[in-house]
Parts: C-alpha cells; sequence; structure tokens
C-alpha cells in the first residue's frame, strides 16, 4: 500500500493528467451514450419474446420497431377518411422499411400502426422527423405513440430529471461539505473525485451499451450513486488525514501514505462490498436488470480505483493548514452528548420516524417501466390515453 502511495505522490502530474483525459472523455461519451441506451423490457426465451419472434418471422410485425397514428375526425366521408390515411402513408415514408400494418376508422378517431424493421433504439431517432412530416401534410392534430414514440419522448424527460437531480445532489452534498469541513478549498476534493470516477464509469457502460441492452435510466443511476460515493469515501480519507497531519510531523507525502494505509483499506473494504452487493443483479436472467446490475456494480469498483490513485494526488494539491488539522466538529460533539444522556427517548424517537417513513411502502406498486408512469403532457401518452 505505501509503495503504490508513493509511486502516485512520485507522478502526481502524470495521474492528474490521466484522469484529466478520463473525464474529458466520459463527457464525449455521456453525449453518445444516449443513443445507444433503450427502454425495451424483452426478455430471452420467455412467451412474450417468442410470440415476437413469430410476429416477425409470420406477419412481419415488429412490436419495437411499431409506430402508431391517433387522428382525431370529425363526420368525415369515406372518401376524407381515405384522403387521411393516404396522408399518413405519405409521412411515413421519412421511416425506413415502414409499411401500413394496421388502419381503422371507429368513433370519430383513426387509428394506422406503422411497421418497421428497425430497433428500437434506431426507430425512436425518426419519431420528431415523423410529427413534422405529418405537420407538413396537413395532418397537425395527429398524435404519434408506440415504443419508438415513448423512448424518445421519455429520454429528454429523464436527462431533466437527472441534471435536476444533480443539482440538488451537488447542492447538498456542499452544504454537508461545508458543515463537516468548514470553510476550506478541500471541499472541492469530492467533487473532483466524483467527476473522475463518474466520467470513467459512463465510458465503460458506452463500451458496453454496443454489445449488450442497457435500460435508458442507468446513466442517472450511476451519476448518483457516484457523487454519493465519492462524498463518503472522501470524507473517510479527508479525516484521517488531518488528524495523521495533525498527531504527526513530517513530510505531507508521509501523511497521505499512512492515511491511505488506514482509510485506504477501509474504502477498499467498503467498495468491494457495495460492488459484490449489487453484481447479484448480474445473475437476474432478464437483461434491462442485468444491465442495471453491470452498470452500478462498476462504480464502486472505480471509486476505489479513484481513491488510490486519484485522492492521494488530491491531497498533495489541497493539503490541510495547520489551522484545519485540529478542527474539531463541535455541533457533532454537542449531538453525541445529547443522544448519550437521553438514550431511550432518542432510540424511541428514532424507531417512531423509521416506522412512519417505511409505513409508505405499503402503498408502493412496483412495476416493470408501466405505461402508467409515462408524464401525460407527453404526445406519446395523450395518444395511448385516446
Amino acid at each position: 500500500m505505501g509503495r503504490w502511495t508513493r509511486f502516485i505522490l512520485r507522478n502526481r502530474k502524470g495521474v492528474l493528467a490521466l484522469w484529466l483525459c478520463i473525464v474529458i472523455l466520459g463527457i464525449f461519451s455521456g453525449t453518445k451514450l444516449n443513443s445507444h441506451l433503450t427502454t425495451s423490457l424483452n426478455i430471452p426465451r420467455s412467451a412474450s419474446a417468442q410470440t415476437d419472434t413469430l410476429l416477425a418471422q409470420h406477419f412481419n410485425e415488429n412490436i419495437e420497431g411499431t409506430f402508431t397514428v391517433i387522428y382525431p375526425f370529425k363526420n368525415a366521408t369515406n372518401s376524407q377518411i381515405a384522403s387521411f390515411e393516404n396522408q399518413i402513408l405519405i409521412a411515413s415514408r421519412v421511416i425506413p422499411t415502414s409499411s401500413i400494418a394496421e388502419q381503422k376508422a371507429l368513433g370519430g378517431i383513426l387509428l394506422v400502426n406503422i411497421n418497421s424493421s428497425l430497433s428500437l433504439t434506431r426507430a425512436a431517432e425518426y419519431t420528431t422527423l415523423f410529427r413534422n412530416e405529418l405537420h407538413r401534410n396537413g395532418l397537425s392534430e395527429a398524435l404519434v405513440t408506440g415504443p419508438p414514440a415513448i423512448k424518445s419522448d421519455v429520454t429528454p424527460v429523464l436527462d431533466s430529471d437527472l441534471h435536476r437531480g444533480e443539482i440538488i445532489g451537488a447542492i447538498v452534498a456542499l452544504l454537508l461539505l461545508l458543515l463537516v469541513l468548514g470553510f476550506t478549498i478541500q471541499v472541492l476534493v469530492p467533487f473532483i473525485f466524483a467527476a473522475g470516477s463518474i466520467s470513467a464509469t459512463i465510458g465503460l457502460v458506452l463500451l458496453i451499451a454496443q454489445h449488450f441492452l442497457v435500460v435508458l435510466y442507468v446513466p442517472n443511476i450511476v451519476e448518483l450513486i457516484g457523487l454519493g460515493l465519492a462524498v463518503d469515501y472522501s470524507l473517510l480519507i479527508l479525516f484521517r488525514f488531518r488528524k495523521e497531519s495533525a498527531d504527526q510531523s513530517g513530510e505531507i507525502n508521509e501523511s497521505i501514505v499512512r492515511t491511505m494505509a488506514s482509510a485506504g483499506r477501509t474504502v477498499a473494504i467498503s467498495g468491494l462490498t457495495v460492488a459484490i452487493a449489487l453484481s447479484t443483479l448480474i445473475f437476474v436472467p432478464i437483461p434491462f436488470i442485468r444491465s442495471l446490475g453491470i452498470a452500478t456494480a462498476l462504480v464502486p469498483l472505480i471509486s476505489i480505483a479513484a481513491a488510490f490513485s486519484l485522492q492521494p494526488v488530491l491531497l498533495s494539491f489541497f493539503p490541510a493548514s495547520p489551522d484545519l488539522r485540529g478542527l474539531r466538529t463541535k455541533p457533532f460533539k454537542s449531538l453525541v452528548s445529547f443522544i448519550i444522556g437521553r438514550p431511550l427517548i432518542v432510540a424511541g424517537t428514532s424507531i417512531a420516524v423509521l416506522f412512519v417513513l417505511a409505513s409508505s411502502a405499503l402503498g408502493l406498486h412496483i412495476t416493470p417501466s408501466s405505461l402508467t408512469a409515462i408524464p401525460d403532457q407527453l404526445e406519446s401518452q395523450q395518444a395511448l390515453n385516446i
């Protein structure tokens, strides 16, 4: 452990340059990742998968590449309905390999299913173009749904939620770090740590998505878990580093070596435990569950790598000042004193709060990406409601 840490510190500029490259590659990978993600819930060898195969082989129907157009009309004649159908047919030509699979007019609603041989991800790319063509052909009230349209509509919503979650998570983490570490430049360490570990994970997920099914919300989970672990591990190492700097005199590099020999071992055990726990999802024979297991197991493993390479370098760039080395967190001391002085009251209150929070699970309805969870303001959901 000591030899490795000393090697990292001797080559800290090279290590920092390497992680900078990883961050840049991670940002680039993030811009390319969405096009490789899917909302597919296909389960190989299941009855539904076998049915999809039969439909594709014998009826030329590709469920995940099918668009459905809903067009409301009032008091239209048969010839007008035929004109609407022809306009939809013309607009659908922007979708490669498209063909009309079904047409129905009932109760003032025209329903047209448009089949294609495209994959879900590839078909979703034509959703906006198809909608624009419908408007260009005079069908401005037409609504488009189906698996490709749902994926196209849900992706920006998930991206927006991810960015909102990132902002909220970063603000909460910053407040926590300021409370624990005080107003010091060391509060930047967890965020730099998070940038490196998350970027590396996103890059690996992009490589995995080239060959395996990866669900659409994997980036959300990776980034939020990555931020949490970065704060957790950085705080653990920073506090140990401050103690080593205060208790031992000598060169800062030796304080870092002693820190990594103690706190680093704790981080390694914690990260491996989390990775093993999350990797059990890989054994579930469902592709989209497996993708969650693979992606989330990578986060703690890469966090360990960052802790043993990037973190020592950051400590050498952001050392604890003499005033910070002996810093004592007085609010936490007061809290501990309060808890020790009133153990039964605190225990009873804590258990009651936990029961109240856990009771919400009774009203939890768990489902794998139910269509009812799609926001009502999205065009694909409005069409489904009709």
